[in-house]
C-alpha cells in the first residue's frame, strides 16, 4: 500500500515580472533568427513558456477557486447577461 505524501502542495507562485521580461528577452534574438533557430533553443524557451503559463493558470485559479456566479453577476459562463 503506497502512503500518502505528507507534505502539503505548495500554493501557486505566480511568475514575477522579471520571470516574464527574461522570457520575452530569449524570445527576441531566436525571432530574428527565424527559420535558423536552434532546434533546441526553441524546445527549451517553449517549455519555460508552458511551465510559466501553468503558473499563472495555476495561480489564477488559486485566487479565483472562491468565485461563485453571485460574484460574476449570475453569469456563470463567461457571457455577459442580457436585459
Amino acid at each position: 500500500m503506497v502512503e500518502p505524501d505528507p507534505t502539503p502542495t505548495p500554493p501557486a507562485v505566480p511568475p514575477t515580472i522579471r520571470e516574464v521580461a527574461e522570457l520575452l528577452a530569449r524570445l527576441r534574438p531566436m525571432r530574428e533568427a527565424g527559420w535558423q533557430v536552434d532546434p533546441a533553443e526553441l524546445a527549451a524557451f517553449q517549455a519555460d513558456k508552458a511551465a510559466l503559463l501553468d503558473r499563472i493558470t495555476a495561480h489564477t485559479i488559486t485566487q479565483t477557486s472562491g468565485d461563485t456566479a453571485a460574484d460574476s453577476g449570475g453569469v456563470e459562463d463567461g457571457s455577459e447577461a442580457r436585459s
